[in-house]
């Protein structure tokens, strides 16, 4: 089974437009947009106390899971990965400056 066949097979496209160069092309373009993420959710959530090692770990889990899964699953181009917004709330409205420990929060 060639390459162009499994993704015509996944996407379940009987579109004339299909391409595997564009395919490549949107996927290598969505993940430079969001690769800083990646680098950027473990740096905010390493300044709550979270261990710098496990926080990429699950923002890497976390944004593959979700993209293969809208992939797949409802065949939407869509890239999923964790918030910046409620990182940032979480490490320096809650833990930093409400003292709460994020260890306690992990619980709830």
């Amino acid at each position: 089974m060639d390459l162009k066949l499994l993704f015509k097979i996944l996407s379940a496209t009987t579109d004339s437009q299909f391409s595997l160069k564009k395919e490549c092309l949107g996927g290598i373009t969505t993940f430079l947009s969001m690769m800083y993420i990646i680098v950027v959710n473990p740096m905010i959530l390493s300044q709550a106390g979270v261990p710098y090692d496990g926080a990429l770990t699950a923002t890497l889990l976390v944004s593959f899971i979700g993209c293969v899964s809208m992939g797949i699953l409802s065949n939407n181009p869509i890239a999923v990965a964790p918030g910046m917004g409620i990182n940032a709330f979480f490490t320096y409205a809650i833990v930093q400056h409400m003292n709460v420990s994020w260890q306690i929060l992990e619980l709830s």
